[in-house]
């Protein structure tokens, strides 16, 4: 085997190698998140509502430990936007087991907040 066929059979053994940890870790990772609530609240720097409920979704998410809780800016992040298919804001989304489990739009409060995330983390 002369340097040239070592060589590019070796960048090819490491970009498999590579892939198959990659792949290994993200696994890991989705074994790891299943079962576990994700809230994400979809929201705008343009949008009122959004800003008010910004301290109240950071003063919620403390109170529920075994969920995770993210924030979705709709002009930074259109994928994520569009793959839930989001028209209006704030628009909050419970997933469970890669599921839309709830749903739930407009300005909400701490109370309205915390029991639309109790419903769904059972």
């Amino acid at each position: 085997m002369n340097k040239r066929t070592f060589f590019k059979t070796s960048l090819l053994s490491l970009s498999a190698l590579a892939l198959a940890a990659v792949a290994t870790v993200s696994v890991q990772e989705s074994r790891a998140d299943s079962g576990a609530l994700k809230i994400y609240k979809f929201e705008a720097d343009w949008c009122g509502p959004c800003q008010q409920m910004k301290p109240i979704f950071k003063k919620v998410s403390g109170d529920f430990k075994d969920v995770t809780f993210q924030t979705v800016d709709v002009d930074k992040d259109p994928k994520t936007t569009e793959r839930f298919n989001v028209s209006i804001l704030p628009t909050v989304i419970a997933v469970k087991d890669g599921e839309v489990v709830g749903t739930t739009t407009g300005f909400k409060n701490a109370n309205q907040l915390k029991s639309f995330i109790k419903k769904h983390n059972r």
